[in-house]
């Protein structure tokens, strides 16, 4: 009997994983609602840190390829949907338990036509138990009180937080993230950053494009009072990689030295491995508050940084 604690543990973990909801699974099998093939995605939301929601609305171009009167896409059963529109009309829609959001095309696309799917919702994400394992929306503070943010959802998809397409052939060419904070904090997510406005009402918006192919878990937001550093890779491509670090004001003193082991860590990447892919957009590191997360061009990473450099 002295395998019992282990089975026990064992038939504990498996209990577990009956019990956890399906729409927690990314990667379901697809419906042939589900067959469409995604070109781009918009999200245009508001976190809230106070309330610890987030509000707004996802839209997401894609190419009709099925007969199907039905379009579904995936998003948790914690949001409220407010509508639904299919090329600016409102569609009727259900958002089920399951978290499928069923959305009627009406007569108005045919097979191979584009439409753009706009999705209005609200509500408080699922917390992130133990980030990036047990995923979903991590809520932290700085040192000094202030809010520090991430998302982090490789096994649980895009949908714990946006609508989707939340399987692999979901891919999109394309990702905007329009982000509104607090005005004291900074947004930092995949692709380029094409602006800050402020909203004169304390609150400012992170307008980021990514113009990449992009997985959807891969979508990610880390947000904080950051301080930025900024500098350059040269690549054996021939040429400079934005490069980028995003880390909290507590540990700024740390941030040069640490810019130099990111540029370390890229060039025996790609000595090893080839050029490094996202050239034309960036790369990019944010403190984050779990222990971290491959994100494509912005890697989340949890170390306190105490470590100084010999020397």
């Amino acid at each position: 009997m002295r395998y019992a604690p282990l089975l026990l543990l064992l038939l504990c973990a498996c209990v577990g994983q009956a019990q956890q909801p399906e729409w927690r699974d990314s990667g379901r099998s697809l419906l042939p609602s589900q067959h469409y093939d995604v070109v781009s995605y918009a999200l245009d939301l508001t976190v809230d840190p106070s309330t610890q929601r987030i509000d707004g609305a996802v839209t997401m171009t894609a190419v009709r390829t099925d007969l199907s009167p039905v379009l579904t896409l995936d998003l948790a059963p914690d949001f409220d949907v407010a509508s639904v529109s299919v090329d600016g009309s409102a569609a009727s829609f259900e958002h089920a338990a399951d978290g499928r959001l069923n959305v009627a095309l009406g007569d108005g696309v045919s097979v191979g036509d584009t439409m753009r799917v706009r999705v209005a919702y609200g509500g408080e994400p699922h917390v992130a138990v133990r980030a990036p394992w047990d995923g979903g929306f991590v809520w932290a503070q700085t040192e000094d009180g202030e809010p520090w943010i991430a998302t982090a959802v490789q096994g649980e998809g895009c949908d714990l937080w946006w609508p989707c397409l939340d399987h692999p052939v979901g891919e999109p060419d394309s990702v905007a993230i329009h982000i509104t904070v607090p005005g004291d904090l900074v947004v930092a997510t995949n692709g380029m950053l094409r602006g800050v406005d402020d909203l004169g009402d304390g609150r400012k918006r992170y307008r980021w494009h990514s113009a990449s192919p992009i997985n959807t878990y891969n979508v990610a937001l880390n947000i904080a009072p950051y301080v930025q550093r900024d500098t350059t890779f040269a690549s054996i491509a021939g040429v400079d990689v934005p490069v980028s670090l995003y880390i909290l004001p507590e540990r700024a003193d740390r941030a040069d030295y640490l810019l130099d082991e990111m540029l370390t860590h890229l060039a025996w990447y790609e000595r090893t491995l080839g050029p490094y892919p996202w050239r034309a957009e960036k790369y990019a590191v944010a403190h984050t508050p779990h222990l971290g997360m491959e994100h494509q061009t912005i890697t989340a990473y949890g170390s306190d940084f105490s470590t100084e450099r010999d020397g």
